[in-house]
């Protein structure tokens, strides 16, 4: 079930994870190719420990959110277990 091309969990992400690899590459190139346009977008305060920062700040929060629920959902099938008795 986890394997399946269509449906599957890694069908979905691999979309999202391909759709962000594109605009990532499109705006890599474009700030190559183009270096004046660093003044418009304001690219030029960034570095790498801000991106770092930021993509740490989002993971934590992504995987605090999954343990909050996955602890809710163990908590509810233990409920759900004493219920039953």
């Amino acid at each position: 079930t986890l394997f399946h091309w269509r449906g599957g969990v890694y069908y979905r992400s691999g979309i999202w994870a391909t759709l962000g690899a594109g605009v990532t590459v499109g705006v890599v190139f474009l700030l190559e190719s183009h270096p004046e346009i660093e003044d418009v977008l304001g690219t030029e305060y960034l570095n790498n420990s801000l991106l770092w920062s930021a993509l740490t700040a989002v993971l934590v929060s992504m995987v605090a959110f999954r343990t909050n629920k996955g602890y809710g959902r163990f908590w509810e099938g233990t409920g759900l277990l004493h219920q039953m008795k």
